[in-house]
């Protein structure tokens, strides 16, 4: 037996790990590896599609400084992107973390939620909101 964890932790380990995969697999086609270039330097980081006409999202962090990049996807479609808005705290948005259109299965039931957090709209109220803040979707598909 490890010594470190017991069979409880193992157990729960194990659990995590399902659920991390699960997650990752089902979200693999939606993530994108981005390339950044900045008067920095160039970076990378990674983003998600969240709409069906390729609107990216990603931390503000990762393209802090850029104008646009590459993103390349697990398929082999690459293409350009522009940065559609940085981060400013009177823009922050969010989502609900209980929306059942997101398809999240959290692993022990919430007890406590942040007033903040619990007044976040779902997609399917935001997604335009959101649209209009990003102002720029995907620019063109180079290859797939």
């Amino acid at each position: 037996m490890d010594p470190e964890h017991t069979g409880v932790e193992s157990a729960a380990l194990d659990a995590y790990s399902r659920i991390v995969t699960g997650v990752a697999t089902s979200l693999l086609p939606s993530v994108a590896a981005l390339s950044v270039r900045t008067s920095r330097g160039a970076g990378a980081g990674s983003a998600v599609t969240f709409t069906d006409d390729g609107f990216l999202l990603t931390n503000a962090h990762v393209v802090s400084g850029a104008a646009g990049g590459a993103a390349s996807f697990a398929d082999g479609t690459e293409t350009t992107y522009q940065v559609g808005e940085f981060y400013a705290p009177e823009m922050e948005g969010g989502l609900s973390p209980f929306d059942p259109d997101l398809g999240l299965t959290w692993p022990m039931e919430t007890t406590e939620i942040s007033e903040k957090d619990a007044a976040w709209a779902p997609l399917s109220e935001a997604i335009e909101e959101i649209k209009v803040r990003m102002a720029v979707p995907v620019l063109e598909e180079v290859s797939a």
